[in-house]
């Protein structure tokens, strides 16, 4: 029994920092979401719907992380919430999820984004106030893709995408940073998720510069820029293709710590 007291002390005296954090930005969104039905051939236009046709390349992204430190390694957890509703008519058909749409046709999308990620990154000091973390990164994101249009001849039928995806992706993180005089610091992360069987890729690079405004309180001011894909060829004929570039510029965010 005394052992697990002391042991229970020992992680409790270990335990540093706590973050809590919360950012909003300007999202631009470039790529595709090919969806066909079954895996069949024939059941979606190749590489389509971009986001530039459905006009849901803009939008707005918030995000809530915290983080504990633990003597000389860091945990974070970050969840990210994008949304975007638009209004669009197709320049050419389109052929998604086995649905049929003409051209001319005004359809009504709606794109969600959920995703979760959990980091553990081993800190590093140095001389002249300098830093950096390096690590592992697992992260879960959901895709919810609706696409309504409504036919222009009579009798027709309306055509309706409604499809989820849900997608692992694992990899590597690396953060380094200066500061500068006693408010300022300047850093960037980058992370490396390449993709394999059932799970996709990300890249990001994360530049930020933070001001200090009081002993626990800070302002950011930044930008994110991703590439995330998913692809699984590996079980059926014709994939689901994610292809998406994502732009959070500008990025603001502040930070409590405890």
């Amino acid at each position: 029994m005394s052992c697990v007291v002391a042991a229970l002390l020992a992680t409790t005296h270990a335990v540093g920092d706590y973050r809590l954090e919360a950012g909003v930005g300007a999202l631009r969104h470039d790529g595709h979401l090919q969806t066909p039905a079954g895996g069949q051939p024939g059941t979606s236009s190749m590489e389509r719907p971009t986001f530039a046709e459905l006009e849901l390349e803009r939008g707005s992204a918030h995000w809530f992380a915290a983080s504990v430190d633990i003597r000389r390694y860091r945990l974070r957890i970050r969840y990210t919430a994008i949304g975007d509703e638009a209004d669009a008519v197709l320049a050419t058909p389109l052929t998604s999820q086995g649905q049929a749409f003409l051209a001319g046709e005004s359809v009504l999308s709606r794109l969600s984004l959920h995703r979760l990620t959990v980091a553990l990154m081993r800190t590093f000091e140095f001389d002249g106030g300098v830093f950096a973390e390096v690590g592992g990164e697992i992260g879960w994101t959901g895709f919810d893709l609706r696409v309504e249009g409504e036919r222009h001849d009579a009798g027709t039928s309306r055509s309706q995408v409604d499809r989820a995806y849900r997608v692992h992706a694992i990899g590597l993180r690396a953060a380094t940073g200066k500061r500068l005089g006693e408010r300022l610091r300047v850093a960037a992360t980058l992370g490396l998720g390449p993709a394999f069987d059932g799970a996709g890729s990300s890249y990001f690079l994360e530049p930020r510069v933070s001001f200090l405004l009081g002993k626990r309180t800070a302002l950011g001011l930044g930008a994110r820029f991703e590439l995330f894909r998913y692809d699984d060829a590996h079980k059926q004929t014709l994939p689901n293709r994610l292809d998406v570039g994502r732009r959070v510029l500008p990025a603001f965010s502040m930070s409590v710590r405890f």
